[in-house]
């Protein structure tokens, strides 16, 4: 699958974005602060670096695996596809 299509881009995106949640509540977590204590600012600077980190594994990882933007098993497909 080319890194140019629809069902890659959706797939990549969607790893980047549960990356980038995933690293904000991780660091958010281990600080043990307050919601108005916490330095959002940082906190969105470190989850958005994980973010294009995950996109450029997704990348990177195109013709190694199977189809799609990871090394496992998993294939991207159309949205509208079914079993």
């Amino acid at each position: 699958m080319s890194i140019f299509t629809r069902a890659f881009l959706i797939a990549a995106l969607e790893r980047a974005i549960k990356t980038f949640i995933q690293a904000g509540v991780a660091l958010i977590s281990v600080a043990g602060l307050g919601f108005l204590d916490v330095d959002w600012a940082q906190i969105a600077s470190v989850a958005g670096l994980a973010a294009v980190v995950s996109l450029g594994t997704s990348i990177a990882s195109d013709r190694i695996g199977p189809v799609g933007p990871s090394l496992a098993n998993e294939i991207a497909v159309p949205a509208y596809y079914s079993d």
